[in-house]
């Protein structure tokens, strides 16, 4: 038979546990630069819905402008009631003209 001793001398080889934690590290570096890319995303999902609101105030200034013309549209009504006034107190001036007139014939 045939003794073998063991080889005292064989180390185990720290370099190669180094070299894993550096493409660990390498790794992660890549998670977080998808984490950055996704948030990224998010950002200008957010501009979109900014873009989205903004559209949204353009539709409520044209409901303003609608009602602005509403309004324009009421006082323009406001001025025929107005001509309407005075076309009934001109014809009362006339009728009290004329009630002035016959009193003032009559007396």
């Amino acid at each position: 038979m045939i003794d073998v001793e063991a080889d005292d001398d064989i180390e185990v080889d720290d370099d190669v546990e180094a070299e894993n934690d550096d493409d660990a590290m390498a790794y992660d570096v890549e998670v977080e630069d998808n984490d950055v890319e996704a948030e990224d995303d998010d950002v200008k999902a957010e501009d979109d819905d900014v873009e989205a609101e903004d559209d949204g105030v353009e539709a409520q200034d044209d409901g303003v402008e609608a009602e602005d013309d509403d309004v324009e549209a009421e006082e323009d009504d406001v001025e025929a009631d107005d001509d309407d006034v005075k076309a009934y107190d001109d014809d009362i001036d006339r009728m009290t003209m004329r009630m002035v007139t016959r009193r003032s014939m009559t007396d």
